[in-house]
């Protein structure tokens, strides 16, 4: 009995001091959201542990007043001395400078360091810095292989390229904002910003399918968090100038080259001598069509939330006047993003945006102040509009003067969500989306008459308006475990998405000169015009990654998603798109991990296939035109019939992008110098493109098909240096791209699509095998002819005189025709970069951002294209005027053999421009603790101060919706310099 006595002691004892051995609680953050991965060590041994999927944790062998410490990426580490063995909680804070280690991915977020695909991440500071409608400007020139032509046009969309072009169709990525998939982000406000990824390459992009064929954006927005309600205002308000503009000659040297123009063709002068001696500068019309135009942004939010609830809301109203006369644009918009926690494993939450705009167009013509008579004043002596009797062109002033021409419209876009946890590492998600888009314009002209070339006898108007609906659902189980050294982070989930459109344009004559009657129906009913169209598509996906981590070390990704696509018939409609990629952590290996020199070195490769679905909506369906009735028999009558406008391809299938991806990143000194770089080679297969059938087929339409092989390879480098001297912190950084586009193979039987067209009958581009898409084509040049000797002597165009352009005759056949015309450049630019600087000192800070790219060339089509005598650019004035006088520009003609297409109009596409540079100004803690506010920022900033580019234009970046019709300037929207105050502050 006393052993057993004794036994049962000795056993008791023996389980109250394991069980005083064990600690258990949770982590959480400031939300309550238990805290995946955190890290549990006793300090001063090597015992310790890891949370799970909830953020619960167990650690054996712990002792009183032993002291642990928890941490995990992206929170302040925490210590917490043990005076008791009771279960414990332990909340972490956000650390804001490690959570710029955790990014963005496709349905879910990953620490950097596991990452194992090409992904690059923008944060909110630097995406408001650049004073802008759209935020994607906020992207040039800070991200390695992403090309962003600016948009310049008050309340357009800059031109967004990653890793090259790769289809002569749509070659726009796709965005993600908040879990809702995009086509564009217009509505957005760059305030509402928290971070923007791109992905690059195809592992980061399959889970996408065929939306990520062109790359994709994540877009997060700003959320509440746990804590005391904070209201922030923000606003700057600013002043914008045309940066660069064409040079063009004045009104005396107008009319002498007129005069030369019209002695050239052997018709009588216009003008004496005395009167080009008694002309001044006449009238700079380009200055007349512009102007300086302010810029204002105002935003408010307030944010914050409970355990159970976390909001933030946000109001902003912008507000733009363009730079070219009668052109602006202003938006007002509203974001509400909320979290509801409805119990313990279950949360729901809504992120709602609205946004309302108005655009006038009403801007002068750039093409018409670009070509007007400078000897034309804007008004005559008697306040009339003056006229010109030696030019085409009209009064560009009173143009915009008669013309009425604005849109306006709203978006809805948003997704309403829930999270379940259904067990220990497995957390199922639903999300509903939708996006909503209303535009509308009017057009009206009214009766007028300036002079006998500018008139309009009957007003007409013109009305349109389109209603886009799109609506996703997705559904996906998300698991997440970790075994010893083994990490599992897996997703998989099924979508479907619906898109319609519906369109409606109508015009009538005789419309009343009233605004209030702008209506279709006050005019004239004969001349009345209505039409009306719509479309739809629809996918259905699944989708699935499983992401592994061994030991911190070697890491593992693969995914794959299975697109079915409405636009396809049944045996083509589902396409598959896996990627592998792989990585290796060597600066965690023992030989590496205690280097002083190397903190952080990370070798990945990826590989991956996407697909493209952007051919139309209907293109496996042939559409009939039934309102033409041809005349057939012996009486002659009209017989009711109709013919084939597009025919249909029932064997069409998916453009696929297939990418390999080498990349390395490498920490040297604590990541004070941090270098990523990557090798990338993409091929576009099965390229969609309409191609025009034979005569003989009887229809005029193209034919969807499925032909051809796009290249391109690079490599996309980023180097950054940060570094503190004493109290200053400063960094240096650069990005660098090469890009290599080259066409591999088109249709067999007809392996040439041409484009660029001019409208003058002349097409400047030409897409085949061995070249860049949408290549410039056409004569090269070599001189200018002295003599008719030397035309006598020479193969040349019929009609050449001297003075006139020599061209080369490239086959060596003795004759200048077609057979001649070869590659002239590209649109493409064969390397892009930025840099970036930035220095803080206690509350100051300055950051400046140059930006630019070479390699490029612009067809210069303002100045190839000629409507009888219009203005001409300072270049004229090196013309020709008798043997010896230019070997470079012709003698002054207005048409003939000197404007046919040729290297003559192609200038250099490079550029350099200082795209932002910001000084600021945060108001000490003592000053701002007396007015009661938390943080004040005052700051100026100027974008586009600074531009070096060979072309003598408004700007070298050139907008195009077209990859064929790339790099051709008719007159671009200018670049703007824009200077800007502004003020930021929290409550």
């Amino acid at each position: 009995m006393k052993k057993l006595l004794l036994t049962l002691f000795f056993s008791i004892s023996c389980i109250s001091l394991y069980a005083q051995n064990t600690l258990s609680g949770k982590v959480k953050n400031s939300t309550g959201d238990g805290v995946i991965g955190a890290t549990i060590q006793i300090i001063g041994t090597q015992k310790g542990s890891i949370t799970d999927f909830e953020g619960n944790f167990k650690i054996d062998g712990i002792q009183l007043n032993d002291s642990i410490q928890v941490s995990s990426i992206g929170y302040v580490t925490e210590t917490r001395v043990i005076s008791s063995f009771s279960p414990i909680q332990v909340f972490l804070n956000e650390d804001m400078e490690q959570l710029e280690e955790v990014v963005v991915i496709g349905y879910g977020v990953m620490k950097k360091s596991d990452l194992t695909g090409a992904v690059s991440s923008v944060k909110s500071e630097d995406v408001e810095k650049i004073p802008a409608s759209n935020p994607l400007q906020s992207l040039q020139g800070k991200i390695s292989g992403v090309q962003i032509t600016s948009g310049n046009t008050p309340g357009s969309s800059p031109k967004v390229q990653i890793r090259g072009v790769g289809t002569t169709g749509n070659s726009s990525p796709l965005y993600v904002v908040d879990g809702m998939l995009l086509d564009d982000i217009n509505f957005l406000s760059s305030n509402d910003i928290e971070s923007m990824e791109v992905l690059k390459d195809a592992s980061a992009t399959a889970i996408y399918g065929s939306r990520g064929a062109n790359g994709v954006v994540i877009i997060s927005t700003k959320q509440g968090s746990k804590g005391k309600a904070k209201v922030t205002l923000g606003s700057y308000v600013g002043m914008q100038q045309v940066a660069a503009r064409p040079n063009m000659v004045n009104a005396q040297k107008y009319a002498m080259l007129q005069n030369e123009i019209m002695n050239n063709q052997g018709s009588d002068l216009i003008y004496t001598q005395e009167q080009i001696r008694n002309m001044d500068n006449g009238t700079n019309w380009i200055d007349e069509a512009t102007r300086n135009a302010p810029i204002q942004n105002y935003q408010v939010g307030v944010s914050g939330g409970s355990y159970n609830m976390m909001y933030n809301i946000t109001a902003g109203y912008f507000n733009q006047l363009g730079v070219v006369e009668g052109s602006g644009y202003d938006r007002f918009n509203l974001r509400i993003n909320n979290t509801y926690k409805l119990a313990k494993k279950v949360k729901v939450g809504h992120n709602i945006a609205y946004s309302t705009y108005n655009s006038t167009n009403e801007g002068v013509d750039l093409g018409d102040a670009y070509k007007a008579d400078p000897t034309m004043p804007v008004y005559d002596q008697n306040g009339y509009f003056g006229t010109s009797n030696n030019n085409d062109i009209g009064n560009p002033i009173a143009s915009s003067y008669y013309k009425n021409d604005f849109s306006s419209g709203d978006r809805l876009v948003g997704n309403f969500f829930l999270d379940y946890k259904i067990t220990k590492g497995l957390i199922f998600k639903t999300s509903l989306g939708v996006d909503r888009a209303t535009n509308k314009g009017t057009r009206y002209t009214p009766v007028f008459f300036v002079s006998g070339k500018q008139f309009n006898d009957v007003s007409r108007l013109s009305q349109e308006e389109n209603v886009f609906n799109a609506l996703l659902w997705e559904n996906t189980m998300s698991f997440m475990k970790q075994i010893g050294k083994h990490s599992i982070n897996a997703v998989a989930g099924i979508t479907t998405q619906n898109n319609t459109m519906q369109k409606w344009e109508g015009s009538e004559n005789g419309v009343p000169n009233n605004s209030n009657m702008w209506y279709l129906g006050t005019g004239l009913v004969d001349s009345r015009n209505i039409i009306q169209e719509g479309a739809s598509n629809s996918y259905l996906s699944f989708l699935g990654r499983v992401n592994y981590t061994f030991d911190n070390k070697y890491l593992a990704t693969a995914s794959f998603r299975a697109d079915g696509s409405s636009r396809f018939g049944k045996d083509n409609k589902f396409g598959v798109f896996p990627s592998l990629a792989l990585g290796w952590r060597i600066s965690e290996e023992n030989f590496l991990k205690s280097s002083d020199l190397i903190n952080n070195m990370k070798l990945r490769a990826s590989w991956g296939r996407i697909g493209n679905d952007k051919i139309g909506d209907y293109s496996k369906y042939s559409l009939i035109n039934n309102n033409l009735n041809p005349v057939f028999g012996s009486d002659q009558t009209f017989q009711p019939g109709g013919t084939v406008i597009n025919m249909a391809n029932a064997n069409l299938r998916w453009e696929t992008v297939e990418q390999l991806d080498i990349g390395i990143e490498v920490g040297f000194w604590g990541d004070k110098l941090t270098i990523d770089a990557d090798y990338y080679h993409k091929m576009t297969k099965d390229m969609l493109v309409y191609i025009t059938p034979p005569g003989l087929v009887g229809s005029k339409g193209a034919v969807p098909s499925n032909i051809g092989e796009i290249l391109n390879k690079g490599i996309d480098l980023s180097i950054q240096w940060n570094h503190k001297i004493g109290k200053v912190q400063y960094n240096i950084g650069a990005n660098v791209s090469t890009i290599h586009n080259e066409v591999i193979a088109l249709d067999p039987n007809n392996p040439f699509i041409y484009g660029g067209d001019l409208g003058n009958g002349q097409q400047v581009s030409l897409t085949t095998p061995g070249q860049a898409i949408g290549s410039f084509y056409g004569y090269k040049t070599n001189g200018v002819f002295q003599n008719q000797e030397q035309i006598d002597n020479m193969p040349s165009l019929p009609g050449a005189q001297p003075g006139d352009i020599i061209y080369q005759d490239i086959n060596g056949d003795g004759v200048i025709d077609e057979n001649d015309k070869t590659f002239i450049g590209s649109p493409i630019p064969s390397l892009i970069y930025g840099i970036n600087l930035g220095i803080a000192y206690k509350n100051f800070d300055l950051s400046a951002l140059f930006q630019g790219q070479s390699g490029n060339q612009i067809y210069n089509a303002k100045k190839a294209v000629r409507w009888g005598t219009t203005n001409f650019e300072e270049s004229f004035l090196e013309r020709w005027t008798g043997e010896g006088t230019s070997n470079s520009e012709p003698r002054v003609t207005n048409g003939g053999v000197n404007y046919e297409v040729s290297d003559r109009f192609i200038e250099d596409g490079s550029y350099l421009k200082l795209a932002n540079i910001t000084l600021g100004y945060t108001l000490p803690e003592h000053v701002t603790n007396k007015i009661f506010i938390e943080k004040c920022r005052i700051f100026a900033a100027a974008s586009n101060i600074y531009l070096y580019q060979p072309y003598q234009s408004y700007s070298s970046e050139i907008i195009s919706n077209s990859p064929l019709n790339a790099g051709i300037d008719f007159n671009t929207y200018p670049l703007t310099a824009t200077y800007t105050l502004g003020i930021n502050v929290n409550f």
